[in-house]
């Protein structure tokens, strides 16, 4: 199960929202939304995390204060149990995200008379740092001088290693509603599936260093 707890606003993949970088669209629309008091904003940035040009927040913090905010709110009424319909006779505003049960996945379905649905996301790997081999990576950020990610550099060999490790893993079968991706957040194996350097041209590219290394596995902080 991807959600682990009960708090509104669970980020059940990765911790980062997104660019803050005012060139990108994305970082250019949380900087209108933060000034027109966006409360999402405000609260991922009050626990945000070091993570170069991205917003990065403490997950748990985060959502145990939308949702205080939200039950604290004498205007919102908080009603905890599974939705499987949904009236059509009065306005609704629905947010299943970012995981859909199947039965309202069908009611959906009926109702707004769509047979393609389909609700995108991953799940990031959470590792502890006591269970990593620091002498073996370094601090830093791909074309800047900060030091908010850990970095793991492989030579071609490592690489290959890795890629042949991986690509005869053990896989997990998804449901039929899960084997359309989303192409900006693939799964690595999927990744891995298109070729031997796609990593390399993706998230694991080396790119952004003064040193030059054949590939860059790149964690951030939680």
């Amino acid at each position: 199960e991807a959600h682990k707890t009960s708090l509104f606003a669970e980020l059940v993949c990765s911790n980062s929202l997104g660019s803050l970088d005012m060139k990108d669209a994305r970082g250019l629309l949380k900087e209108e939304a933060k000034n027109l008091g966006s409360l999402i904003l405000q609260v991922a940035f009050k626990y945000s995390l070091p993570g170069g040009k991205a917003l990065v927040v403490d997950r748990e913090k985060f959502s145990k204060e939308i949702t205080k905010l939200v039950e604290d709110n004498p205007r919102i009424k908080v009603k905890r149990g599974e939705v499987t319909n949904f009236p059509v006779d009065e306005i609704n505003v629905i947010t299943t995200g970012p995981l859909t049960s199947s039965d309202l996945l069908c009611d959906l379905k009926e109702k707004l008379g769509m047979t393609s649905l389909y609700f995108f996301d991953a799940i990031s790997p959470i590792v502890t740092k006591e269970s990593l081999d620091l002498s073996k990576m370094f601090y830093g950020a791909r074309y800047t001088e900060t030091n908010d990610y850990l970095n793991s550099p492989m030579t071609e060999e490592e690489y290959k290693t890795f890629y042949n490790a991986l690509i005869n893993a053990e896989k997990h079968t998804p449901y039929d509603f899960d084997k359309v991706f989303f192409e900006a957040c693939l799964p690595v194996e999927e990744i891995a599936k298109r070729g031997f350097d796609s990593m390399r041209f993706g998230p694991l590219t080396p790119v952004g260093f003064n040193k030059k290394y054949h590939a860059i596995v790149q964690l951030r902080r939680e």
